[in-house]
């Protein structure tokens, strides 16, 4: 069995959907439109989403020990938080039911902010996804950081 990813235009409306069905972001977009409960008071009801700050970015790459030197030369990832090898299964809904075994590094320095967990599969050789990102693709398309200089 081939599995091919959906063309973009199916892609941005299944997900644009699905986030829509959620019952949560649905009743929470509908109470800031009909303006029930004020943003400053959400924050002690179950409506709290708002983000306080970035806990850490994943990257996923096919050489650890490259991907580890660079986060460290250039942002200055030095301080290894852990550095391990084990079963993924919460991963199963994403890799056809079967549990990977996957290396993770989380890495940060002493400035604080944002760290980066650096991930390799390791039950299987990883591949570049099989299309292009494209303009008008949904998902994160940027991320800024905030540097002394």
């Amino acid at each position: 069995m081939v599995v091919r990813p959906l063309p973009r235009l199916e892609r941005q409306t299944l997900r644009s959907r699905c986030l829509f069905e959620s019952r949560k972001i649905r009743s929470l977009v509908c109470v800031r439109r009909h303006r029930k409960i004020p943003p400053q008071r959400m924050s002690n009801s179950s409506f709290d989403y708002r983000i306080q700050g970035m806990q850490h970015i994943g990257v996923a790459t096919s050489d650890m020990d490259h991907s580890l030197k660079f986060f460290r030369q250039l942002f200055g990832m030095d301080i290894p938080f852990f550095d391990s090898i084990q079963a993924a299964p919460l991963m199963d809904s994403h890799t056809r039911g079967e549990t990977i075994t996957k290396r993770a590094s989380m890495v940060m320095n002493l400035q604080g902010g944002c760290a980066f967990e650096v991930l390799r599969a390791d039950s299987f050789e990883p591949v570049p996804a099989g299309w292009e990102i494209a303009p008008g693709d949904l998902g994160i398309t940027t991320i800024q950081m905030k540097t002394r200089d």
